[in-house]
This record gives C-alpha cells, structure tokens and sequence, in this order.
C-alpha cells in the first residue's frame, strides 16, 4: 500500500491507494443534518453519473458513528486519532470486511446540500461519493464542543465487501442403526461322554481245601484209598 499523501488546502484531504479519506471544515456551528439525505444525496450524484447507487450498511454506519464519537471524545479534528485509530479500525470493530473503502468527514455545515456541494467540490471528496467500487455506506453526525467551539461532525464512510468463502459442508451425520442385532448363535452344549462300563472280573473261585476235598469224596463214596492212590 502507498504511503498517505496529505493536501493542506482550504479542504483537508487524506489518500490512499486502496482507501480514501477526505475533510471538509467550514465556520463551527450546531445544525441538524440528516444522516438519510446526506445518503439520498450520495445517491443522486451517483445516478447522475451513470453509477448505480450505494446501500444502507448498519456495520459502516456504526463505524461512522464510532468515528464522530472518538474526536468529541478525544477532542481531534483528523483522520488517525492521537493513539492511531483510523477508519479501518473503527470499520473491523463493526464487522465489516472490506476490498476498499473510504472516509469523508465534515464540520460545522448549514445542511445536507450545502455539505454535499462542498464535496463534490473536491476532488478527493468527489472520488469517494463517486466511488465505482464502492458498494456499501454509512452516515452519522453528533454535535459537541470540538477544539474550544461547539459544533457538529458529519462522518461518511464508504466500502465494498470482501466475499466470504462458504464454510465447507459438514460431515453427513451416520445415524445409528436401530435393526436388532444379529443373533447370535449359542454353542451347542458338549455331548456327554458315556462312561466306559468295565465288566467286573468274576471273583476266583476259592481254593478247595484238602479236608473239603476229603469230604467231597466222602460224599462220593469214595474210600480213602482212593486218595492216596
């Protein structure tokens, strides 16, 4: 960005390459203006220009607010306060992103006509209200005791809009699914083992003993002789 240029001539001018900011001071006195016909009149320079008009913008009519309110309050006539804040910054606290903008200051006119005529007088003034890049504007004036006289300060801030870039879309949410679930199969209970059945050994038939074998022979008729035969 180039470096400011400043003008000192009966109109204080302030330039950039990518802003503008302008001053217009007149004999301090407290008159009403309309922040709609400084606008409506903005509109109708540009119509008769072949320009198309510029919008209403709430973000630059607060920053132009902020601006009238920051030299009441600080007591300054400029366009960069005594601890540096321009129009830019009062733009940023509004919110409004911009491409190019500008600023147009006033003070102590008799009405909305005889400021714009004053404008359009000026060159650099005439650039901003002419402005084909701009899109967007905001007017605001207060009243107050500025530099020891009491008056009131018109702020014009112009702009045109920086595109945003659309948020990449969400992620597709999974939903849950709600099927029953697969079910699931049981191992089949081990088959009982059939326990092996051992036969019982028949029990030994008991020794016959030499007396039963006597006996039995007995019974037999058997003699003794027999025996020992």
């Amino acid at each position: 960005m180039q470096k400011f240029k400043h003008i000192r001539l009966r109109l204080t001018v302030f330039t950039a390459m990518f802003a503008t900011l302008c001053v217009v001071t007149l004999p301090q006195q407290v008159l009403a203006i309309s922040n709609q016909g400084v606008i409506d009149l903005t509109n109708t320079q540009r119509a008769a220009n072949g320009l198309g008009p510029l919008a209403w913008n709430a973000q630059l009519s607060n920053s132009a607010l902020l601006k009238a309110q920051d030299m009441c309050n600080k007591n300054y006539w400029a366009h960069t306060s005594p601890d540096g804040l321009t129009a830019w910054t009062f733009m940023s606290q509004s919110g409004y992103a911009y491409t190019t903008a500008g600023e147009n200051i006033a003070n102590g006119f008799s009405d909305d006509s005889a400021l714009m005529v004053a404008w359009m007088a000026s060159p650099e003034h005439r650039a901003n209200i002419l402005g084909s890049a701009y899109q967007d504007i905001g007017v605001a004036n207060t009243s107050c005791s500025l530099l020891g006289s009491l008056t009131t300060l018109v702020v014009a801030h112009y702009g045109a809009r920086r595109a945003v870039a659309p948020a990449p879309a969400a992620a597709p949410i999974t939903q849950p699914s709600h099927s029953a679930p697969a079910p699931v199969e049981a191992e089949a209970p081990p088959v009982p083992t059939t326990p092996e059945v051992v036969k019982p050994e028949p029990a030994p038939k008991p020794t016959e003993s030499f007396g039963s074998k006597i006996w039995a022979m007995t019974q037999q008729h058997t003699s003794t002789t027999d025996l020992f035969q």
